[in-house]
């Protein structure tokens, strides 16, 4: 069986390659071309310029899409210092003009047939469009009106001030006042998207920190969906209402505020998303219902509650449901995922063991039919309403890399195949044939065998979620690897949970998701996440697309001075936590195979890449970084007026943070320096090290704080928009950073001296993986006092009768 699979898998392959090399970037060989973003997949120049100023601007009649994509491209021209010209619906097509319309309209037949145009609704296709320059017009088409939309946006993107005016007299001689030339470079363009579906922002912590204080918050929302539609980014997740959320919590007016987010960023081809469980009660709201007393089915603990789940109690699971699509369909949603009971692994999937009677009863051993009612009836329920809803639905195991055999050599054969590829094949039978199952990215081999099982099915992939050490990286060349070409897939990468920073990592994944072999694509091999390479390599995504999409983002002059900052491979996690960002980062390296199972050593992968050990010369590579950064920042902080008020934020998220990140990396540097000398045997150059750390220190400090003072008022990505508030986000703080620094010191000289414990034992926890809860534990104790700490110099070890090491070096 395991030979069937590996010949399926490489035929699989070599299809790809051969549908992925047939869609490649076809760009014209030494042809200068404007920032775009995403790379379209053809873009031909024909060396002249199309005037934009003052040219009517022509829409397919009675299209929303074509009439928001003018307004946009009208309202860039404005911003160039243009004055555009009118924007009407398309009558006669001999005029003078720019013309969005869509292939199936009159005006767009009229211009295909006369400039022996081939597009078609079906060419390029779904959400694809061409640009073609024909003498005093310029027309974009589309497929359809997503697709007229995008040519509009990379319209947009391609305009810029031109150098001369028709007469030959300069721009700059023009009188004061005078509308700047706005031109475009005449060229032919092709494109579509590789997915349907692609990339995604976080709303509640991604657009939500645009909007955190601002005046109008919708406002702020709706810009942040204006620059998703310019990148062709089209999926919206990670609401408030999050997958824990109970449907009866979210009251009329946060409903209200929802669909008018959803209903904007729809109008402008996003598809945003409602996550849910197959949960079919939940506390508080059910602690007090007689049906959940006594609970005998699954069951999972909370930090809000527990939830209850049960695949034979229809009455409960038609109202939760019921309640679920009615959210769905208030706020406006258009995808609903389904999320079933995470846990169990291989052997005991969703917890099946802990099931009740009555699921014993109704469906015996047989999950699959279990989990085929249970699907169907959420499909069923949601059909009613929501009958254009894209339904996808997490079928646990739901990593595609179960498919592998060989990951799981101390598993029974019989009991992987019934819980992994048969499980899969039967849930493939029996659900309804619109849903689309989602799994995580794998390999080509191992998504090979799970798409033959899924058939002719679309496919949702998502991406490995992971916390990176730095706030930007290239994982998002690796989106493409399950692309098969397949019409309805989806490919949703959660940006790395960078929380904050998210643009740039959203746009990079915008472009391998819209363009699977845009240069620098790769193949995902086991390991989404490397801390070694992905911050710096490759250097085609660093050295070119980096600088272009800052351009794209921040505006030529502001971008190209940005663009450092995203290329210096800040790793600020690290810098503020080495040892749980090493601990993360070393997690990836450990399981490059997605951690299966975590609980499972038999899941274990039989290649690891070994752990990347913290040191002095990693701290000073970061000390290299952010002081490249912000350099960077400063040279660019007299053009961030011309930044709009929420990309503004963006910049000062960095503006604010660097210097202290720069702060903590030589802090840190002078202390792994000194360890690195008193391991030596050299403890007066230990002690210089630290003494020389704190001259930097005093300097860094003072230049931070003169940066935080002068930049009080200004609003960032933080809540509060204090890096160092009672809610900020750099830690250690400067204080306890300088203590960090003479304790080491202290404890280079210190003379330790015996001691017993007297009254209250003390107890250090170092900072790490569970140390709140840790300490939180001894604190039931009269006779502990626990604090966490974030050094280990003597000095500080001296304090305490016991210390307790959180997964730390």
């Amino acid at each position: 069986m395991e030979k069937n699979h590996e010949l399926s898998a490489n035929a699989g392959c070599k299809l790809r390659e051969m549908v992925i090399a047939a869609l490649s970037c076809a760009w014209t060989a030494g042809a200068a071309a404007p920032d775009l973003v995403p790379m379209p997949k053809e873009y031909q120049p024909t060396g002249a310029e199309f005037l934009i100023s003052g040219v009517a601007i022509f829409t397919a009649p009675n299209d929303r899409q074509c009439a928001i994509g003018a307004e946009d491209v009208a309202a860039r021209a404005r911003e160039l210092g243009g004055a555009p010209g009118a924007i009407a619906a398309a009558g006669d097509t001999a005029r003078p003009g720019i013309y969005i319309l869509t292939a199936a309209g009159a005006p767009a037949q009229a211009l295909i047939g006369e400039l022996s145009l081939a597009v078609t609704p079906d060419n390029p296709g779904t959400q694809g469009y061409v640009i073609h320059p024909a003498g005093e017009r310029l027309v974009v088409i589309g497929s359809d009106s997503i697709g007229a939309l995008y040519g509009a946006m990379t319209l947009r993107q391609m305009l810029r001030r031109g150098g001369a005016s028709p007469d030959g007299a300069a721009a700059a001689h023009a009188g004061p006042g005078s509308p700047a030339r706005v031109v475009a470079d005449a060229a032919r363009v092709y494109d579509k998207p590789d997915y349907k579906y692609r990339a995604g922002m976080s709303v509640w912590r991604g657009l939500g920190y645009w909007a955190e204080g601002a005046a109008d918050p919708l406002a702020a929302y709706k810009a942040g969906i204006d620059w998703l539609m310019r990148f062709k980014i089209n999926l919206l997740t990670d609401y408030p209402v999050s997958i824990r959320t109970d449907a009866r919590e979210v009251d009329d007016k946060q409903r209200a505020f929802l669909r008018a987010v959803n209903d904007y960023a729809a109008e402008r081809g996003l598809y945003p998303i409602l996550w849910r469980w197959t949960s079919i009660g939940q506390c508080p709201a059910d602690t007090d219902r007689p049906e959940f007393n006594g609970w005998d089915c699954v069951a999972v603990k909370m930090p809000t509650g527990d939830f209850y789940f049960c695949w034979s109690r229809d009455d409960l699971a038609r109202e939760m449901i019921e309640r679920n699509v009615q959210l769905f369909r208030d706020c406006g949603f258009k995808i609903l995922a389904l999320h079933p009971v995470d846990g169990g692994g291989i052997h005991d999937p969703e917890t099946w063991s802990r099931r009740c009677r009555a699921c014993r009863q109704r469906f015996g051993d047989e999950r699959w039919r279990a989990s085929v009612h249970q699907f169907n009836l959420w499909s069923e329920i949601l059909r009613e309403s929501a009958p254009d809803a894209v339904f996808s639905v997490c079928i646990y195991p739901y990593a595609a890399e179960y498919a592998d055999r060989r990951q799981f050599a101390g598993v029974p054969e019989e009991v992987w195949l019934k819980n992994s590829v048969d499980y899969w094949r039967h849930v493939h039978e029996g659900i309804a044939p619109d849903i689309l199952p989602q799994t995580w990215i794998a390999r080509p081999d191992n998504m090979a065998v799970y798409r033959r099982i899924f058939q002719d099915r679309p496919v949702f992939i998502y991406a490995h979620s992971f916390v990176p050490a730095g706030y930007f990286g290239a994982w998002h060349r690796n989106n493409g690897t399950d692309y098969t070409g397949h019409a309805g897939d989806m490919f949703y990468l959660a940006a790395g949970f960078d929380v904050y920073a998210r643009w740039m990592n959203v746009i990079c994944s915008g472009e391998y998701a819209w363009n699977t072999r845009a240069p620098g694509h790769g193949a995902f091999q086991g390991c989404y996440y490397d801390m070694e390479q992905d911050h710096a390599q490759p250097r085609v995504i660093f050295d070119e697309w980096v600088p272009r999409a800052c351009r794209a983002f921040f505006g030529p002059e502001l971008g190209a001075r940005l663009a450092p900052v995203y290329q210096a491979g800040v790793l600020n996690s690290y810098i503020m936590n080495p040892p749980l960002a090493l601990a993360l980062a070393n997690k990836q390296r450990r399981r490059p195979l997605a951690a299966v199972d975590p609980m499972d050593p038999d899941a274990a992968p039989k290649r690891a890449m070994p752990d990347i050990v913290d040191s002095a010369a990693l701290m000073a590579s970061q000390i290299k970084a952010t002081a490249t950064a912000w350099q960077a920042l400063q040279d660019a902080r007299q053009f961030a007026d011309s930044l709009d008020q929420y990309r503004r934020r963006t910049f000062m998220y960095f503006y604010k943070r660097m210097p202290l990140w720069h702060m903590i990396a030589r802090a840190r540097y002078a202390m792994y320096r000194a360890g690195e000398l008193t391991a030596a045997g050299d403890r007066d150059a230990a002690v210089k090290a630290i003494q020389e750390g704190l001259a930097w220190f005093a300097a860094d400090r003072a230049a931070a704080d003169k940066i935080l003072a002068a930049t009080a008022g200004e609003p960032d990505l933080s809540r509060g928009g204090n890096p160092l508030g009672r809610r900020g986000d750099v830690k250690p703080a400067p204080d306890e950073l300088e203590k960090m620094l003479r304790d080491r010191l202290a404890g280079l000289t210190l003379v330790l001296q015996p001691r017993k414990p007297a009254g209250r034992v003390r107890i250090g926890i170092h900072a790490g993986y569970g140390d709140e809860i840790t300490r939180d534990f001894f604190g039931q104790f009269t006779n502990a006092a626990a604090e966490i700490i974030e050094s280990l110099s003597l000095a500080v070890l001296d304090q305490y009768d016991s210390v307790l090491i959180m997964q730390s070096r």
